[in-house]
């Protein structure tokens, strides 16, 4: 999904410009959306965690996450291609 990857860049602008809120509200809605692009998950993933600054509880939730994430869409990818 193109959208994914614009708003990936967006939220990065956002988080650049010092709207770092507004950056991990994007992220999260980036990653609510389960994009099928393995990059853009890496990415917004990478970036969630970098904006958030110190590593906290949510940080191992985030990980798990991406990692099923990416299980998920790596299987998919073997199965149908």
């Amino acid at each position: 999904m193109e959208l994914a990857v614009i708003q990936t860049q967006l939220a990065y602008v956002r988080q650049m410009q010092g709207h770092v809120q507004e950056a991990l509200g994007i992220y999260r809605q980036v990653l609510d959306r389960k994009p099928d692009d393995v990059a853009v998950v890496a990415v917004a993933n990478n970036n969630l965690i970098a904006a958030r600054g110190k590593h906290d509880k949510m940080l191992d939730a985030v990980c798990e996450r991406s990692y099923q994430l990416y299980s998920t869409i790596y299987v998919t990818n073997v199965l149908i291609g």
